[in-house]
């Protein structure tokens, strides 16, 4: 009788939320001009610009290296079907919950996903909801498992997003060695400079601040030489909606509470709520790039 009762109150509708993981790949292409450098390394081609076959089983290839990476520890990772990529695909554009069955000739997807207009400005809607993002901007120094779970515990649903724009090793050290030299510039002022060559005298008084964050960024170098870490641009949100906005908002501060509860600092989004949620959609990677970059 009690297995029963629990029965009947999972599968009653509304009483409940399911959490579901989604692991989203995007390659860009190499560029036409790294291929035409290639040709004159390599002898027997003869072919004119990429080969696009040649670079999707790089891609196909890479990406089950990957789940198979997944697999020692998340044996019940796996690869969705057509019919599933469309239906997770249509569910972050849509508030509406349903299957998207695949058509017999597989082609604009664009017309067959998109089933709601989005209306901008500093409310945006999706359809007939209201739309609420938030994006975090800094990470606690500690964390542990589960850190975030109170969000699970909210009786609605949400939906968090994490990207990593990963940087090869010659664009991270780019990148690090050029903060690096900002702030290490920022120790001393124009007139600091100017007394020591005019006095010939090294100035006492620094600014400690933009010292310490280039010796962060020099340590973050030395860790990258070794290969200890890598480095890539995080942009995280978490994007919640309704047809009330006044109760959009209500549930956005809720988040909010949460999150700035953990020692995370966020934000919620007004003049880049747009962008912000282009930025959590599957496969884009231009709109809502944050820095500081992160260490994967």
């Amino acid at each position: 009788m009690v297995d029963l009762e629990r029965r009947e109150q999972f599968e009653d509708e509304g009483a409940h939320f399911e959490s579901r993981y989604f692991l989203t790949l995007v390659w860009l292409p190499p560029a036409e001009s790294s291929d035409r450098a290639s040709r004159f390394l390599y002898e027997g081609r003869e072919r004119d610009g990429p080969d696009p076959h040649g670079i999707l089983n790089a891609f196909i290839d890479r990406s089950d290296r990957l789940l198979a990476l997944l697999d020692g520890f998340m044996p019940e990772a796996a690869w969705l079907n057509d019919g599933e990529t469309l239906t997770y695909l249509h569910s972050t554009i849509s508030t509406r919950n349903q299957r998207v069955r695949v058509p017999e000739i597989p082609m604009h997807l664009d017309a067959l996903l998109v089933d709601q207009p989005l209306s901008g400005g500093l409310e945006p809607k999706l359809g007939e909801a209201f739309l609420k993002t938030l994006t975090i901007t800094g990470f606690p120094s500690r964390t542990f498992p589960g850190i975030l779970d109170d969000l699970n515990r909210l009786a609605m649903p949400y939906r968090w997003s994490t990207r990593a724009i990963l940087l090869d090793k010659t664009d991270a050290t780019k990148v690090l060695t050029k903060i690096r030299r900002q702030w290490f510039a920022k120790r001393k002022s124009i007139a600091s400079i100017v007394r020591e060559v005019m006095t010939n005298e090294a100035s006492v008084l620094v600014d400690n601040d933009a010292a310490n964050k280039a010796a962060d960024a020099d340590l973050a170098l030395q860790s990258l030489g070794a290969d200890d870490v890598g480095q890539a641009y995080i942009t995280a949100t978490i994007t919640v909606w309704d047809g009330s906005a006044s109760i959009a908002t209500e549930k956005l501060r809720l988040v909010e509470k949460i999150i700035q509860g953990r020692d995370f600092t966020c934000m919620a989004e007004t003049l880049n709520a747009v962008e912000a949620w282009l930025g959590s959609l599957p496969g884009h990677v231009y709109a809502n790039v944050r820095l500081p970059r992160s260490r994967p």
